[in-house]
């Protein structure tokens, strides 16, 4: 989660080296340089996001590492094993909540919450271009500095608990991390060594995770910040003694409570001897050792689970029944968004869950609350659900026989319609069924869509050659933000169905300036257009356009 203010002060009292990375290896922070870059870019967020843009953002990155004999390993987060945080994880997400609403009303805050579709996009560009790239089974922190002192190399994020963490060959902070201005040579950065913070500091190395102990505990009359906790350290023998005396400075009533806290911090910072997500690295076919993701899921949602290809919610679906929802920029006096998707992810319950309820965390109204949720174990037709373990055993047929019944619809319709289009036309009718957004907002997501399939986002219709500051209707947003809540978990039950339906290309799905500007525009405008200028589409396109033609008429 961070030291706050320990960035501040190493940058402050310039506790680093100038570096340049080239000719090795770097392990990336997945989750947080996936925010750091989309944000950092300021590719837009109010209008649902730009997947397009932030592919190639990321391409170019990747283009300037491979340029520079850099290969990253990026390393993911998966679900929350640790019950400390979820305090934190709740508070963060009440905030986020509350400024993406606030977005919707014109405020300009929209560094809190990624879109829907970022993480799906970074992982169709890895699989393109062939980057490598883990999830671990829970927290990443340990298993992403345990794989840096394996492969002998820094690790890049923006997290600063790295700071804190014993990594021998470094860290980058991302801000630090220069590489828009890289050359063959290399990329020049800033990277930090703990051994030089203690020498700095004059703090012994076992010391320094008490740094974040201390300036993240409130010691009542003693509470410290990160500046203060520094000189606290300084010179201490142990740090046993540095506990012993920063305890006699508490009310006694609460000594073995913050002796507790304490020491519950300082695990955190704890390298791992043994590392599941480093031993796939080295051997994706080995054994593993005995673990809740192991004893709890199949072999084949593991191995697609450790490349990205089934979602990480799973997980705490399974092991802890409860999933937080998502963020949108949506219109508070109406239901949230993800009520659209609900019969979805009853689905996905029914296939993950065992018997019981799953709490779900969603927004009513300006607050964050919970609800029970019951899974659908069986169809209309009364048959049951499957579930993980008899997933193999269905054949191809029988999966996407699942998939047509879980999104209403019947399999007949599609026979005659490129694979490619199945899946995200079969989620746009249930959108249509189930949320009746009015007839423009279908139309400006259909065209869009077309002309994004076609490949000219930028220039688009004549007279829409800029989307630099586009129309923005709030009921439309929460319409549009809807369609990607279904959208996402019709592709979270394609996933646990084994993929029988062909994998969809999110980066044309969605342009958020680009169907705000289509909407502004008109269907009349964009209509003429489309006829006019379909003819010379590429076939993709022309084929899309045939497809939906009835659909925006």
């Amino acid at each position: 989660m961070g030291v706050r203010g320990l960035t501040g002060f190493i940058n402050k009292n310039n506790i680093f080296s100038q570096y340049e990375l080239s000719n090795g290896t770097v392990i990336v922070d997945g989750y947080n340089f996936l925010y750091s870059l989309y944000f950092d870019e300021e590719i837009d967020v109010k209008h649902g996001g730009e997947y397009s843009d932030f592919y190639k953002i990321f391409n170019d990155f990747i283009s300037v590492l491979d340029t520079c004999k850099v290969k990253p390993i990026f390393i993911f987060d998966g679900g929350h094993v640790d019950e400390r945080k979820f305090p934190t994880i709740k508070e963060r997400f009440e905030k986020n909540l509350k400024r993406s609403l606030r977005i919707g009303q014109g405020a300009d805050d929209d560094r809190c919450i990624l879109p829907l579709f970022c993480s799906h996009t970074m992982i169709k560009l890895f699989n393109d271009l062939n980057v490598c790239a883990v999830w671990c089974d829970f927290e990443s922190d340990p298993e992403i500095a345990k794989i840096a002192n394996e492969y002998r190399c820094p690790v890049l994020s923006a997290d600063s608990d790295f700071y804190i963490m014993d990594l021998p060959n470094g860290f980058i902070n991302t801000s630090d991390f220069q590489w828009k201005t890289a050359t063959r040579r290399g990329i020049k950065c800033k990277i930090y060594y703990r051994s030089e913070f203690c020498r700095r500091m004059d703090i012994l190395k076992e010391c320094v995770p008490l740094v974040a102990a201390f300036a993240g505990n409130d010691f009542n009359e003693c509470q410290m910040r990160i500046g203060n906790a520094i000189t606290f350290l300084k010179g201490k023998t142990s740090a046993d003694t540095a506990v012993n005396q920063a305890l006699k400075r508490v009310n006694r009533d609460v000594k073995d409570r913050m002796k507790r806290e304490i020491m519950s911090s300082l695990s955190t910072y704890d390298i791992p001897e043994t590392s599941s997500t480093l031993a796939y690295l080295k051997n994706p076919n080995a054994e593993m050792p005995e673990s809740a993701l192991y004893s709890n899921f199949p072999p084949w949602f593991i191995a697609l689970y450790r490349k990205g290809g089934v979602n990480k919610d799973s997980v705490d679906v399974v092991l802890y029944q409860q999933r937080f929802l998502n963020h949108y920029v949506e219109d508070e006096t109406d239901s949230c968004a993800d009520n659209a998707s609900l019969s979805l992810r009853k689905w996905q319950y029914g296939i993950l869950a065992k018997e019981s309820s799953i709490k779900e965390y969603f927004r009513e109204a300006d607050k964050l609350t919970h609800k029970m949720v019951t899974p659908n174990k069986t169809s209309v037709e009364g048959l049951c659900v499957p579930n993980l373990e008899d997933m193999q055993k269905l054949s191809l047929e029988e999966r996407e026989d699942w998939f047509f019944n879980f999104l209403e619809t019947k399999k007949g319709e599609y026979e005659n319609m490129p694979a490619e289009f199945h899946l995200p036309i079969a989620a746009f009718k249930f959108w249509l069924k189930h949320c009746k957004p009015e007839r423009e907002y279908a139309f400006a997501l259909l065209s869009s869509w077309i002309v994004a399939v076609n490949g000219r986002k930028e220039r688009g219709a004549e007279g829409m050659a800029t989307y630099k500051n586009p129309y923005f209707n709030l009921r439309a947003s929460h319409a549009f933000s809807q369609w990607q809540s279904i959208l996402k978990h019709t592709i979270y039950l394609n996933q646990l169905l084994m993929s029988p339906i062909f994998e969809c290309d999110v980066t044309v799905l969605y342009s958020g300036r680009m169907i705000f500007s289509h909407l502004e525009k008109g269907k009349k405008e964009i209509k003429a257009y489309l006829q006019e200028n379909v003819p010379a589409f590429s076939e993709s396109a022309k084929a899309l356009y045939d497809v939906l033609k009835n659909l925006i008429e």
